[in-house]
């Protein structure tokens, strides 16, 4: 999931095009394990805090981090699965 959305942002960056004196800027893209490498080094710095550890049934990806004071999760809810579907609908 981290992965995808680095990769929609990626393609967003490159979609739209921004010049500061003359130069391009915009984001380059990344092997997923170069990605998840960069995730677990903050995860040793202590920017991110694992809140639980991978179990059998909860890969990495979807293991709960603490973000400065509050509590992020790298996975989505049921509430925003559900408003993506509807709109995919409309």
């Amino acid at each position: 999931m981290l992965h995808e959305a680095f990769q929609d942002q990626v393609r967003i960056s490159r979609s739209a095009p921004v010049q500061v004196q003359g130069g391009g800027i915009s984001m380059i893209d990344c092997d997923k394990d170069i990605l998840i490498g960069a995730f677990e080094r903050l995860v040793v710095l202590r920017i991110f805090v694992s809140v639980a550890a991978p179990t059998a049934g909860i890969s990495k990806e979807f293991v709960q981090v603490q973000v400065n004071s509050g509590t992020r999760r790298c996975q989505a809810d049921s509430g925003e699965v559900w408003k993506d579907k509807s709109q995919e609908m409309v």
